[in-house]
């Protein structure tokens, strides 16, 4: 996949989370190894200790522009709740994290920002054990979060400013060291657009985003 100017990381995770976008917003690893991923190997986060911090990006704070994240995932269990990837404290007035809540309503994906302003959940439960691409955009104020190419429950509004000033992390909280992933991550995608369902697609399938 070849990086556009609105791609702010590209993390392909063939043996490191080196940033394959141009932008050198490289990660560094806490406790990962590497594993055959969705595509050539992913990262593998141990649910307890593991994680991949990219330190305080302005690329990642989108300010209240539009944006994309992108990501295979393969959970390990489906009986705790993991943090796919957060940047910022949601509790506080800034702050975002997409996650997958165990809960009491069991497995469903949720974007949730700012104190809870922006709180987005998915309409379909992640509740087995193998691949699944997420996505969620947000595209003048819609927040649409995507399974498996699709749209997936209903979309959301909120044109707040994401902006904030701690790490982007994945495979944890940002703002505390909780909410671990056990599991794998693979193809994690940041760019500064909200990309089109088609283009979610292409990139669910390894493929170039077209309009990216």
């Amino acid at each position: 996949m070849l990086h556009t100017p609105n791609m702010k990381g590209l993390y392909r995770f063939e043996g490191n989370s080196t940033d394959g976008s141009g932008n050198a917003h490289n990660g560094t690893d806490t406790a990962i190894t590497y594993v055959t991923g969705r595509f050539g190997k992913g990262a593998s986060f141990d649910g307890t200790t593991s994680y991949i911090d990219f330190g305080d990006v302005a690329d990642f704070d989108f300010g209240t522009g539009d944006f994309t994240f992108a990501l295979h995932v393969y959970r390990d269990n489906v009986t705790n709740s993991a943090t796919l990837f957060a940047k910022g404290d949601i509790t506080l007035p800034s702050g975002y994290a997409l996650y997958i809540d165990r809960g009491v309503d069991g497995n469903f994906i949720k974007f949730a920002a700012n104190n809870n302003a922006a709180m987005v959940t998915s309409a379909s439960a992640i509740a087995d054990l193998v691949w699944r691409h997420i996505a969620f955009t947000r595209s003048g104020g819609t927040i649409q979060i995507y399974v498996d190419g699709k749209p997936d429950g209903a979309s959301g509004t909120y044109t707040g400013d994401f902006t904030n000033a701690l790490s982007a992390i994945a495979g944890r909280w940002s703002h505390t060291a909780s909410g671990f992933l056990a599991g794998k991550e693979d193809e994690l995608i940041v760019l500064r657009k909200a990309l089109s369902t088609s283009d979610i697609r292409r990139i669910m399938l390894g493929l170039h985003p077209l309009g990216g």
